[in-house]
């Protein structure tokens, strides 16, 4: 009889780093993320480098940090002319509306994936158990023929 695997739930609560846990505030330093190997270490007194992500966030007219503190996007972010806080509002309001949509995109994928998880579970087991009743009734009738 195999064991059956089953992939892991996601926990419904967020859990902290085990370093966190430890202390009730966490400092800043307690909050750094490690330098991820093969990328760059940005400088210390500078902004930091745009990696392949960023690039690619970019090629989308996308943005980020290292997108933002590029010395090309300073430079036109000097002379861009400042929105009225009536058009940041409408920016904002089309951006939430957008997000919000997607939100409901996911939530719907997540749903559906997990009603897939769920119903290919009960076909491995089902499957798993017709298996293991088709061997035990081959033994029975090897043992029953091996009788007479």
């Amino acid at each position: 009889m195999t064991p059956t695997l089953h992939k892991p739930r996601r926990p419904k609560t967020r859990l902290l780093a085990p370093h966190l846990e430890q202390t009730a505030t966490p400092t800043i330093s307690d909050l750094a993320v490690p330098q991820v190997t093969g990328l760059p270490a940005p400088p210390s007194d500078g902004p930091p480098i745009p990696n392949e992500v960023d690039i690619e966030i970019a090629r989308h007219n996308g943005s980020s940090l290292a997108v933002d503190a590029t010395r090309e996007r300073l430079q036109a972010a000097k002379f861009s002319p400042t929105p009225s806080l009536s058009q940041i509002i409408e920016e904002l309001t089309r951006e939430n509306g957008r997000l919000r949509r997607e939100l409901a995109f996911r939530h719907r994928l997540d749903r559906l994936g997990h009603d897939l998880h769920d119903e290919a579970g009960y076909i491995i087991e089902r499957l798993r158990m017709a298996l293991i009743n088709f061997r035990q009734g081959q033994k029975d009738i090897e043992t029953e023929f091996r009788t007479n």
